[in-house]
């Protein structure tokens, strides 16, 4: 990292009571990310990401370790935008309108709500599309939508759930590119959680592997020394992407 961190995650465990059984689901999880940066973290499924992140978000207490937005220990509701898993577009409300709704809650006025997302819907190929209702379009578009809602939150710390998950692979390469040039323009700082470890080593700054549940942090990686845009077949990033499933397939073992 080359500035403070805006978020930091401090020995951060959790555990649930299901149905009288203890279930353990992370074990003093520590991260950070700096202002810009995209971290990701990547685990097996049922580790414990999507807790993470709502723990991130306020939507949920830790039982132990602490959580820091922007120097804050209080609460964190608002303090950061969570995209979750499955796109929750209002079936009612035009692409636009669905686009908007984040911005119209923050009272951002509607004329610069849609001047924006217009413009972001020119970048994720969505124009033409404004005025669709959420069941006319792809759900490689929905996605997008969602996206681009999230984007125009007014949040600067953005919380991505798996938001590619559900895409056949070649949408899903795509929206990566589509995802990243975005970012590159608004430079939002964003924490993906993703069992996808080349989607992973596509996108990343840094890039935390995280154990089976419970869930710890075992190995840290720089990528920001890749450059950008990054070819899946280069001969560097293919050895990296390879580390990094080497240890999660050790981690599973």
């Amino acid at each position: 990292m080359t500035s403070p961190p805006v978020l930091r995650v401090e020995s951060v465990s959790k555990t649930f009571d299901v149905r009288g059984v203890r279930l353990d689901v992370l074990d003093r999880v520590s991260l950070c990310a700096s202002d810009g940066e995209w971290v990701t973290v990547i685990g097996p499924s049922g580790c414990g990401k999507t807790t993470l992140l709502r723990i991130i978000a306020g939507l949920l207490e830790p039982d132990a370790g602490s959580t820091i937005v922007r120097g804050a220990r209080g609460s964190r509701l608002g303090a950061t935008a969570l995209l979750p898993q499955h796109e929750t577009l209002l079936p009612w409300r035009t692409a636009i309108d669905n686009a908007v709704l984040a911005s119209e809650i923050a009272g951002l006025p509607r004329s610069r709500a849609l001047g924006e997302a217009t413009r972001l819907f020119e970048q994720f190929g969505l124009s033409g599309f404004e005025r669709s209702y959420p069941w006319q379009l792809s759900g490689g578009m929905r996605q997008r939508v969602a996206l681009v809602r999230t984007f125009l939150s007014g949040r600067s710390i953005l919380l991505l759930d798996e938001p590619l998950g559900a895409l056949d692979p070649l949408t899903r390469a795509s929206l990566q590119d589509w995802l990243l040039t975005v970012w590159s323009g608004l430079r939002k700082t964003v924490l993906l959680v993703t069992h996808d470890v080349e989607e992973a080593a596509y996108v990343s700054d840094r890039l935390l592997a995280l154990t089976a549940r419970p869930a710890a942090v075992q190995t840290e990686w720089t990528f920001n020394d890749l450059p950008r845009p990054r070819s899946r077949t280069e001969l560097t990033f293919m050895r990296r992407r390879a580390e990094v499933l080497d240890v999660l397939l050790g981690g599973m073992g």
